[in-house]
């Protein structure tokens, strides 16, 4: 979006279709901060939406012209199609349109900018990188794709310092929309097939973004990208991180920081391990988050504040100890009828096996019942096989529904999950399938007990189950 296209400024009033979702909820509150008259409209209220209207945004549940009455701009979510109600309204009267996006890009534009790109991790790596910046006293704006506990469980934060951080969303190349003054792939992991048919296609939306860091690049060892990142970035520097043992078999670069981890303890309740920065050790540090990928964003997340003198390993080792998680990342919602109650977001297989990893170290004495939906119909068929194998981890599994994402499916793509079940069967797990989430919770209820630790997964409605489960 050209600069003089549409200019957004105090008195300006705004009006957001999808405005309960993670994404434009944030972006509404930057608005509002700016001095923006924010309203916005979601079928779906929920407590993204009560959060919004205690910070002052209007949101409205049904299609009414009159709300757009007034506005100089309508930005739109993605789940928003071009014959959404309100967007054909704004088109009858000559409103500006823009995606979220779009509008993500151009508040951003004049600030020192950390973006976090990457398949998986995006949320922790940015929800640490702002929670260190803070614990060292700076005054960061955050836009993280989860609720952070340690940001007032809150997906924003204003700031007063220039600086931005940002979670960067390469779904229809939205992060090509920023700039980026220190830049971060955590990973590249085929996903998204609805709007990558080729995993190629995908490949070359974080070529594409790597060629707009500025300064620094920060990138996973092992990756299969990572090399080619290497030579099409035109960024001043780069950070790889990864463990100790993967360094001899990684690409290298002259002047690059390298950042390992050395993992020394690994109990239910907590990892410690050794950051080693150019093969000096530098200090040992613990976090009560489990699993190999979070020691992984966690490095991430200190590479990119290593370029601020406030933080030193003092403030680091504080922040990672502080850091209380996130929503929906392996977060302990209760309990019921002696179990233990995990909500997770994973919805691709990667994030599926580190998921049952992180519950298999937390709950090393207890069964782990898994319970799945499977989100989006492209990439629930696509990767349909590796679904099936990353669930056979498990000691028991739950198998809901799809979960059809509105505004991006194909009738092609939604297929029935039911003969998941009958595979993991024939192949000795204890499988069932439910064809909604009244009967995901029945049966939740059926097999809860104190032996048994239940992980909830998935990026849409289940979570629901969650919650119901420990009211």
């Amino acid at each position: 979006m050209d600069e003089m296209d549409f200019k957004i400024e105090k008195g300006k009033k705004i009006f957001c279709v999808g405005v309960g979702g993670i994404g434009l909820s944030a972006l509404a509150q930057w608005l509002k901060k700016i001095g923006c008259d924010v309203l916005g409209m979601d079928r779906e209220l929920n407590e993204i939406t009560e959060m919004l209207k205690s910070e002052g945004v209007e949101v409205f549940s049904q299609e009414d012209a009159s709300l757009l009455d007034g506005v100089d701009l309508l930005v739109y979510s993605d789940a928003i199609p071009s014959n959404n109600f309100f967007r054909e309204g704004a088109q009858i009267k000559n409103i500006p349109q823009r995606s979220y996006a779009q509008v993500l890009g151009l508040l951003s534009r004049n600030l020192k900018n950390i973006t976090v790109a990457g398949s998986h991790g995006k949320s922790t790596t940015s929800a640490l990188i702002a929670h260190m910046l803070v614990t060292a006293g700076l005054d960061p704006i955050a836009v993280i794709g989860t609720k952070v506990r340690n940001l007032h469980n809150r997906n924003f934060k204003w700031g007063r310092e220039g600086i931005a951080v940002i979670e960067a969303d390469e779904y229809r190349e939205h992060f090509l929309e920023l700039s980026s003054s220190v830049g971060i792939v955590t990973n590249v992991d085929y996903d998204h097939v609805d709007a990558f048919p080729t995993e190629r296609l995908y490949q070359e939306a974080f070529i594409k973004f790597s060629e707009k860091v500025n300064d620094l690049l920060i990138l996973r060892l092992t990756d299969s990208l990572t090399l080619e990142l290497i030579k099409k970035t035109k960024a001043k520097k780069i950070a790889l991180f990864g463990f100790e043992d993967e360094a001899s078999s990684s690409p290298m670069t002259e002047d690059a920081d390298i950042y390992l981890i050395r993992k020394t303890v690994n109990r239910s309740e907590l990892q410690k391990f050794i950051l080693i920065k150019n093969g000096k050790e530098e200090t040992e540090l613990t976090t009560s988050l489990l699993g190999d990928h979070i020691l992984l964003d966690v490095v991430a997340a200190y590479a990119a504040v290593s370029v601020f003198p406030e933080v030193n390993a003092n403030i680091w080792k504080d922040a990672i100890s502080s850091f209380a998680g996130t929503w929906r990342r392996f977060e302990f919602v209760g309990e019921y009828n002696g179990s233990e109650v995990i909500s997770d977001y994973a919805h691709h297989p990667t994030e599926l096996r580190a998921l049952i990893q992180a519950a298999k170290a937390r709950f090393s004495d207890e069964k782990i019942l898994l319970v799945f939906q499977p989100h989006q119909g492209a990439r629930t068929k696509a990767f349909r096989d590796d679904f099936i194998n990353s669930l056979k981890e498990a000691d028991e599994v739950i198998i809901a529904e799809l979960y059809d994402v509105a505004g991006r499916e194909r009738p092609e793509d939604l297929i029935s999950t039911q003969s998941w079940a009958s595979e993991l069967q024939d192949d000795g797990i204890n499988a069932t399938y439910a064809k909604d989430l009244e009967v995901v919770e029945k049966l939740v209820r059926e097999k809860a007990n104190s032996g048994v630790a239940i992980v909830i997964a998935g990026a849409g409605s289940i979570d629901k189950v969650a919650r119901n489960l420990v009211k």
